[in-house]
């Protein structure tokens, strides 16, 4: 499955965030462990271990995918029982909140000043930054990157069965508004 790669992610992403297997934040950087299991954060000056935090208990089934803000390192995880996001305290490890998202979370949600916008392998998903309560999901098919976000709306990919998609929702309530095939 080819990867596509959403140019328009840095015209319109609203707030400093990182994503990927390995994060830079505040003077931390925030890895996972070979098997998926745990999230360790490293001062970038000595690379001491600052905490380590064991997520073996949910069941981790494949990698994580790992994002920062100031405050938290949000997590999305492909489980056993589908998939979920966890949210972490950025400066102790602890575990503040999980999301049972019901299908596996192959990219890094992206972090808004109030949501979560989260790809998985069906759907779109919103949440609340500070609650982890669901506000809305769309079925559009297995998005393959990070969501972007504006002020109004919300661009994906998709790909599947070798047709890529880039889509437009609206931030608000996750509506439709237009699909275009790229090839």
């Amino acid at each position: 499955m080819r990867k596509l790669k959403l140019i328009i992610a840095a015209l319109f992403l609203i707030s400093p965030f990182a994503a990927a297997d390995t994060v830079i934040v505040k003077n931390l950087v925030y890895v996972d462990s070979e098997t998926g299991s745990s999230i360790s954060a490293y001062d970038t000056t000595t690379l001491n271990l600052r905490w380590r935090t064991d997520l073996s208990s949910y069941s981790i089934d494949g990698p994580l995918s790992i994002g920062a803000d100031k405050d938290f390192v949000y997590v999305g995880m492909d489980t056993q029982s589908g998939g979920g996001l966890a949210i972490l305290s950025a400066t102790t490890g602890e575990i503040i909140w999980i999301t049972d998202l019901l299908t596996p979370v192959y990219s890094a949600p992206t972090v808004t000043k109030d949501y979560l916008y989260v790809g998985t392998q069906t759907s779109v998903w919103v949440l609340d930054r500070i609650t982890g309560a669901v506000l809305w999901v769309t079925l559009v098919g297995p998005v393959d990157s990070s969501p972007a976000v504006d002020k109004d709306n919300v661009y994906i990919s998709t790909s599947d069965s070798g047709v890529d998609t880039i889509w437009k929702l609206t931030a608000d309530t996750g509506e439709i508004l237009f699909s275009t095939q790229l090839n």
